[in-house]
């Protein structure tokens, strides 16, 4: 995962200004990818850090640029995003369109006079949004992981530890594709071959030994706990077990956040493999 701040741009014009533009946001750490309509920037703005929004935008392919379109983006975008304005002049920043948002003067920057300015707040805001701290906080892992399930929300999830999370009992099921995956990313590099669905003799063999008593594969002890933990509960709950009773009763308050921080000590260890 880039260490770059990645800017959705909503801009009816890929004109050589923008060209410019993109150009000059590299050597501020940014990334940015263009869009022509709000509605289009709805789609993709998932995919980004920030959205940066022209202030003559178009509501979608029908429909002209318009400053008084900017109202529908910040409505969208305000509780989403950090989002930021370009306008063409000071002039424009004291437009009627901007009245009745809070702090919204400290989101909009003059096109060509306050680019410097523009990077910097994105740089500031961007950098303190939850997303971005976890990010940054298990790069290794984020780059290492390329499966079907959403991780940085069990991430996310998980440290909040909230209600919602600990009575989820759709989560030991989540961790387990995660493991499965893993499983599959291991075998490539000699680690036993998973044949699914039998993750607890795939369990097995990774803390197999030899007549000699060696363990015939190089995995920490600690590594191969939290694999048995995990297959050992996972298959559990997937077979209407006690642990998903306790998990949907919320009685069992840590039990899905135990089973992520056991699964984050695998991937992170994998990333260690050569």
């Amino acid at each position: 995962m880039s260490d770059k701040i990645n800017v959705l741009y909503i801009n009816s014009q890929d004109n050589d200004a923008v060209k410019s533009f993109k150009t000059l946001a590299k050597w501020s750490n940014c990334s940015i990818n263009t869009c022509e309509t709000i509605e289009s920037g709805k789609k993709e703005y998932l995919n980004y850090d920030c959205v940066l929004i022209d202030s003559l935008c178009k509501l979608n392919d029908q429909c002209d640029a318009k400053f008084y379109n900017i109202r529908v983006a910040i409505d969208y975008f305000k509780d989403k995003k950090p989002f930021f304005i370009f306008v063409s002049d000071d002039n424009d920043k004291n437009s009627e369109y901007f009245d009745g948002y809070k702090d919204i003067k400290s989101s909009i920057f003059c096109i060509n006079q306050e680019q410097s300015l523009l990077f910097k707040s994105i740089q500031e805001k961007v950098e303190k949004q939850p997303e971005v701290i976890r990010r940054r906080k298990y790069t290794e892992i984020y780059n290492f992981y390329k499966g079907s399930v959403n991780l940085d929300d069990i991430i996310r999830r998980a440290e909040l530890n909230d209600k919602e999370f600990y009575k989820d009992d759709t989560i030991p099921n989540s961790v387990r594709t995660i493991l499965e995956w893993c499983a599959g990313e291991l075998e490539k590099k000699g680690f036993p071959k998973y044949t699914k669905p039998y993750i607890t003799d795939w369990s097995k063999s990774m803390s197999s030994k030899d007549e000699n008593g060696k363990k015939n594969y190089n995995v920490p002890e600690y590594i191969l706990r939290n694999i048995h933990t995990l297959t050992n509960v996972c298959g559990e709950v997937s077979h209407e077990g006690d642990s998903r009773k306790l998990i949907s009763k919320g009685e069992a308050i840590y039990l899905n956040k135990s089973l992520v921080f056991d699964l984050l000590n695998i991937l992170h260890w994998c990333t260690t493999l050569k």
